[in-house]
């Protein structure tokens, strides 16, 4: 994005770009990262933890590759590209996920060491696409292009849902799954071919319910169900001049503003 040149010296380089600052001594035969201590990468939503403590934790960067946080003072990089959605297994945290662009999803067995690729990307497929671990049954994972797909063994096989029917041509964006069953997963796409939609399914996608009603045509960003109860679902979207934080008591049948008080800015995530 940037280049800087040492006013007293020719060979010294400065270079700005999404992966920070560096600097070359020798017009750029060999460069060195400037970047310890510099607090500027960004995370994609889908950033994963273990359930009762601090490490392990994935993340995936924008433009800067998937990073692990294993207790120690710095990060370890362990994939390239754009990182994306992550997941670690609750009752297995050396069992980690990560993806990157269009939808590529990977697998680690040891704590982030060594990986398996489980899918290919697909350009169908939103450029950070989602990757659900169903937080009732780690062994049950989603993943979506146009299609939801399913894997019912950690991710070495995949099926489609919806009888291998897309759910409404635009790419899936948020993918939320219940506590308490894996078969009620909730889905969100783009706005892009037609209008934005959310949908619902109770039967592990067997059929997929549009529960779109009256929410704004924006851009979905997150999907949040509600631990106790899988009826109860938050949903959080993205532009400007309509409420972003949007509430469902009955899995969909209705959906309730509950944005009072907050700015009309885009919100990227719930918890």
């Amino acid at each position: 994005h940037c280049i800087v040149r040492h006013p007293a010296d020719p060979e010294t380089v400065y270079f700005g770009c999404d992966g920070g600052v560096f600097r070359s001594t020798d017009f750029g035969s060999t460069f060195r990262s400037l970047n310890g201590g510099l607090r500027t990468t960004q995370f994609y939503n889908g950033f994963a933890s273990a359930p009762d403590a601090p490490a392990p934790a994935i993340g995936g960067l924008q433009d800067n590759g998937t990073v692990v946080y294993d207790g120690r003072d710095s990060w370890s990089r362990v994939l390239g590209g754009d990182g994306a959605m992550c997941a670690i297994d609750p009752t297995r945290t050396s069992t980690m996920y990560a993806s990157t662009q269009y939808g590529a999803h990977y697998r680690s067995s040891d704590g982030g060491i060594s990986w398996d690729r489980l899918l290919e990307g697909d350009s169908r497929a939103a450029f950070v696409s989602p990757l659900l671990l169903c937080p009732s049954n780690p062994r049950i994972l989603y993943a979506a292009r146009q299609k939801v797909i399913r894997s019912m063994d950690g991710g070495d096989t995949w099926t489609d849902t919806n009888k291998g029917a897309v759910l409404d041509g635009n790419p899936v964006l948020v993918l939320a799954g219940s506590s308490r069953s894996a078969d009620t997963v909730y889905a969100a796409t783009a706005p892009l071919r037609t209008r934005m939609k959310v949908f619902a399914t109770a039967d592990r996608g067997t059929a997929w319910r549009n529960i779109t009603g009256g929410l704004p045509d924006r851009y979905p960003v997150d999907i949040a169900v509600h631990p106790a109860d899988s009826r109860i679902a938050y949903l959080a979207l993205s532009g400007f001049g309509t409420p972003h934080v949007w509430k469902t008591t009955d899995a969909g049948a209705q959906w309730t503003d509950v944005s009072a008080g907050l700015p009309d800015l885009p919100f990227t995530a719930l918890l």
